[in-house]
């Protein structure tokens, strides 16, 4: 599993990402709904917001960041943003009239905070440490300890360093990273990402509830609509 999930770290990497720290508009995605339980897309599909289902048992309690301590820059999804990529497999861009320019995507949710700011793994797990001069830069693959199907990866994409070493086994809740602009950048700030199978799902299941408060953050979907 570690081998699958450094090569989806290596994709995600390549893939890169236009993060930075000014709010940007994000629309929802079209697409089915993924389940880390059957680890099928319905064929019939279903509009709305890809979920991490927490019955998978791989959802951390943890928060990437100390609460209050940052700002929802980015959510995930479609995007106008001509940095991110285009869609991944599973998802159609854009999801409707309204945005007929939203034609890449955005695979994580952007939070920014001041350089220097720690970083926690959101659960227990091996951590594999990636440089690249682009896409994520100084970042952080955690492969979590409890089994699922598709296999989960959490990135932590733009760190100024790390506190781990690769391939360190990690408790939830253990400092791994510091907040950076490395890679591909705009100002300092966590790309966290959730892969399920390769493919980014959104992470807003990963969060305690009440953890994504700050102002500017749409009640569905990690969406962090311009202020």
């Amino acid at each position: 599993m570690a081998a699958h999930l450094f090569g989806a770290g290596r994709l995600r990497r390549l893939l890169g990402c236009g993060c930075g720290a000014a709010v940007v508009t994000v629309a929802l995605p079209v697409f089915a709904t993924f389940s880390l339980v059957t680890g099928l897309l319905p064929s019939s599909g279903t509009g709305g917001v890809n979920q991490v289902d927490a019955a998978a048992g791989v959802i951390g309690a943890a928060r990437p960041l100390p609460p209050g301590g940052f700002t929802v820059t980015q959510g995930f999804g479609c995007t106008s943003v001509a940095a991110e990529p285009a869609p991944p497999r599973g998802y159609t861009c854009p999801p409707d009239g309204a945005h007929p320019g939203f034609v890449h995507f955005h695979t994580g949710i952007d939070l920014a905070a001041a350089t220097g700011v720690a970083v926690f793994a959101v659960t227990a797990g091996t951590v594999h440490v990636v440089w690249s001069s682009v896409g994520f830069g100084l970042h952080i693959v955690l492969a979590p300890l409890t089994p699922a199907t598709p296999p989960v990866a959490y990135l932590y994409g733009h760190l100024s360093g790390v506190s781990v070493s690769e391939g360190e086994l990690v408790s939830a809740g253990e400092r791994i990273a510091s907040v950076g602009s490395t890679g591909n950048s705009t100002g300092p700030h966590l790309h966290f990402e959730v892969d399920a199978g390769g493919v980014p799902v959104n992470p807003c299941a990963t969060f305690p509830r009440g953890y994504l408060v700050p102002a500017g953050v749409a009640a569905v979907g990690c969406v962090a609509w311009a202020m």
